[in-house]
């Protein structure tokens, strides 16, 4: 039975269908696959990492991607590794034989895909530090938003 990704009710849209976000997750998981086929992908599980408007975001990647990994998972298709946050572990995926079966019939190389056009070359981030439910400190990053005012071309 194929998964259903009803859209939510109330609230913004995602800019990308479910059908675009499993396309960037497919690919990535094949250009890893192609580049070690040992190699996981991480992906994120928390809600605050899917800003539509972030200048980190072009693919416009949503929470719906949860909604499709964890279909992929139940059909088969890939495994994981739950990260956790207070670990300062992100959540690792790779695909399994049915995919990988797939993959080798691929009639396109990694030099097919290319990287998004408007990918940004220079992240920046800042260090949070949280505490957690036993007042245990916890340090993660959070990327910075910014205008290029002073950028000339």
């Amino acid at each position: 039975m194929a998964p259903y990704f009803p859209e939510p009710k109330a609230g913004r849209k995602p800019k990308a269908r479910p059908k675009a976000q499993f396309k960037v997750l497919f690919l990535d998981l094949y250009v890893a696959w192609l580049e070690d086929p040992e190699l996981c992908i991480s992906i994120a599980r928390g809600d605050k990492n899917f800003d539509a408007d972030s200048r980190y975001n072009k693919l416009h990647i949503s929470k719906i991607i949860k909604r499709v990994s964890d279909a992929m998972l139940e059909q088969g298709f890939i495994d994981q590794k739950i990260g956790t946050e207070g670990g300062r572990r992100v959540t690792r995926i790779w695909p399994l034989d049915p995919l990988i079966a797939y993959f080798r019939t691929a009639a396109f190389s990694e030099f097919h895909i290319d990287v998004h056009e408007d990918k940004e070359c220079i992240v920046l981030k800042d260090k949070v530090i949280a505490t957690d439910a036993d007042d245990k400190e916890i340090e993660s990053s959070v990327e910075l938003d910014y205008k290029d005012e002073d950028a000339t071309l």
